[in-house]
């Protein structure tokens, strides 16, 4: 059942409680009741702001910074022209049908095929924090992909930093 031709996410409850998992190359035992993240959307009405994602143990902050020679930035951040952005925004975790308009692509792609391609297991999908304009666009998917929406670019007055902290507990 876990040969390499099978599909490469499965689960299968094998009783007493305790569920086999396979999700791309992991292969896993674990608890057949089903812990997954609640939805959760949180408001940023303006900038600066920290917005707390307990159901994550995360934060997202939001600054302004001066224009100027762009630096290397980690998964965790993105830049966006500030004066583009329209407030307010919904920091969320994912919905069924999201769509994101990615840089260099005619039209928008699904959320949930940039999961695929990317080779996100099931289980941690619902953990991706989204960042959605006020007019209902995905500006980014923190840590994997950031829209074509509101580039900063070097005409940009004002840029906006978002930077997801991912808080960790021992």
């Amino acid at each position: 059942a876990l040969a390499a031709d099978d599909p490469a996410n499965m689960r299968l409850d094998l009783g007493g409680g305790v569920r086999l998992v396979r999700e791309y190359d992991d292969v896993r035992f674990t608890s057949s009741e089903d812990r997954r993240i609640p939805e959760f959307a949180y408001a940023a009405g303006r900038c600066p702001a920290v917005i707390e994602i307990p159901e994550i143990q995360a934060a997202l902050t939001l600054r302004e910074t001066k224009p100027g020679p762009m630096s290397r930035l980690s998964p965790d951040e993105a830049r966006f022209d500030l004066d583009a952005v329209r407030f307010p925004l919904t920091v969320r975790n994912r919905r069924p049908g999201d769509r994101i308009a990615l840089p260099g692509m005619n039209g928008r792609k699904k959320v949930k095929d940039l999961f695929i391609d990317e080779k996100i297991p099931p289980s941690q999908r619902e953990r991706f924090v989204i960042v959605e304009d006020a007019d209902g666009r995905i500006l980014w998917v923190a840590g994997l992909r950031r829209s074509a929406h509101a580039e900063a670019g070097p005409l940009s007055a004002r840029i906006l930093h978002m930077h997801l902290h991912k808080h960790i507990h021992y």
